[in-house]
């Protein structure tokens, strides 16, 4: 289930990529990709708390607790969308730019409407209406995106489109909201949402400023055209790698805590070693994997004006988002396992100073790859940092580097592989490289033994076999 939820919305992201930058000018992706980012900005500021609130307290309590909380969430929704509305309606007024205030406040509200309804569906334990909502907006937004932009409505099309698919893929969760009564919007449940909702949409924002305040310096230093070349090449890679290692991150993190709550600390550690073994096994060679067939893969997937800098771009990006992933599905687990979420702002405010300060350098001096630079190097101080507090404040397991040593061998001697195999079709290029290369890796995993390989085959034969 984990898979289908994220794999499939990925897949529909993908192809909306694939289309847009065919259909879409540099210039055009460029406001589309501010317009998302103001969007993701006024959503975390403003109601992300709630979100997490939400995620937190609704399964304390019986019904009528519950009920309390839905209507002061949703009383509270309602409060805030209306000064957000307000505050995007004077900048519509006063600002005289190429993107659209006033639509993206919409996209603003509906977005933050249609993550408020998921995170409902994820803290009620029903993945079912989480992944169907997901599967609809994702795919409502590609398909109703394409044919806006074909019936001409350019950038505004695909924001209409998106805004439209937030709301109806919230039709699914729409019976919560039926116990909504105003007399039992509760102040004290307010309050204690806030409390606990601040701290951590500041480590979002701090999180944020780090992946978007590139796309803000390039669009300032630089053009518009420059940020649509940043934004898919960013996009692109994110939703490849972020989404595969984002699937292990679901599956192992609660085996993790089930571990250490009912085994004790050994287990929970030989649990925490098995979950960072899987996630370099894998999101390793995928980064080095994506570099190596990027001729092909961005002649394939991305319009013709975006792919040359794409092929320039992907490389440090790809590497970045592997340092963030580290961070992120493992290193990061040592505050929540300690539960001492509010050290992490430490860390996260380090990349996001470094972010301000390198990217307006890097980006004058490097044009667009400056702000690749810039990400790098940000996500790198992030990581340090949390390794440093992490191990402070929680007894993580010695990191394994006799693992990390047969991985780097396994995916140098696959690049190796990769580098000289020359096929004059692009498909069949990109086919074989894949085919051939996970091959390689594999085989080196398993000659080198990787995490007792050769014993699970050995023992997973003899089961067959009987």
């Amino acid at each position: 289930m984990y898979a289908i939820t994220k794999l499939l919305p990925a897949i529909a992201t993908l192809i909306g990529i694939s289309l847009f930058t065919r259909l879409l000018s540099p210039n055009e992706y460029g406001i589309y990709s501010l317009s998302l980012l103001i969007a993701s900005a006024g959503s975390a500021i403003f109601f992300q708390w709630l979100s997490l609130a939400l995620g937190r307290y609704y399964q304390e309590g019986g019904r009528k607790q519950k009920d309390k909380l839905l209507s002061t969430i949703l009383i509270s929704f309602l409060l805030i969308s209306f000064f957000v509305f307000t505050v995007f309606f004077i900048a519509y007024l006063l600002l005289d730019n190429e993107v659209d205030f006033l639509l993206v406040a919409v996209l603003v509200l509906t977005g933050a409407w249609f993550e408020l309804n998921q995170r409902l569906s994820n803290a009620d334990l029903r993945p079912r209406p989480y992944a169907i909502s997901l599967t609809i907006k994702s795919t409502l937004a590609v398909v109703g995106g394409y044919y806006f932009i074909l019936f001409g409505f350019s950038v505004d099309g695909v924001l209409i489109a998106l805004c439209v698919s937030y709301l109806l893929a919230t039709f699914v969760q729409f019976r919560y909201w039926k116990v909504f009564k105003l007399y039992l919007v509760d102040k004290k449940i307010f309050v204690q949402m806030l409390d606990y909702g601040l701290p951590l949409t500041l480590t979002f924002l701090m999180l944020f400023i780090i992946n978007g305040s590139g796309k803000f310096f390039i669009n300032y230093i630089l053009d518009k055209s420059d940020v649509g070349m940043f934004s898919v090449a960013y996009d692109f890679t994110q939703y490849i790698i972020v989404t595969l290692c984002g699937v292990l991150h679901l599956a192992a993190f609660p085996l993790i805590i089930k571990a250490y709550s009912e085994k004790g600390e050994v287990e929970g550690k030989k649990q925490l070693l098995l979950s960072f073994g899987l996630l370099i096994s894998v999101s390793v060679p995928l980064v080095f994997g994506l570099i190596s067939t990027i001729n092909e893969l961005a002649t394939i997937f991305l319009g013709v004006e975006f792919r040359e800098s794409s092929i320039q771009l992907i490389p440090p990006i790809a590497i970045a988002l592997l340092l963030m992933v580290l961070k992120s599905y493992y290193f990061d687990y040592a505050f929540q396992l300690a539960q001492n979420t509010k050290l992490q702002l430490v860390g996260v405010a380090g990349g996001a100073i470094t972010s301000f300060i390198a990217n307006p350098i890097l980006i004058s001096l490097n044009g667009v790859e400056g702000a690749t630079y810039a990400m790098l190097i940000s996500f790198f101080v992030y990581l340090v940092i949390c390794i440093y507090l992490g191990k402070r404040v929680f007894d993580m397991p010695t990191i394994p580097w006799v693992n990390i040593l047969k991985v780097s061998l396994s995916c140098a001697l696959m690049i190796l592989v990769i580098e000289h195999l020359t096929v004059s079709d692009l498909y069949l290029s990109l086919l074989a490289k894949i085919t051939l290369g996970s091959c390689i890796y594999f085989l080196t995993m398993l000659l080198l033994n990787y995490m007792g390989t050769k014993e699970l085959l050995l023992n997973f034969l003899k089961v067959r076999k009987v």
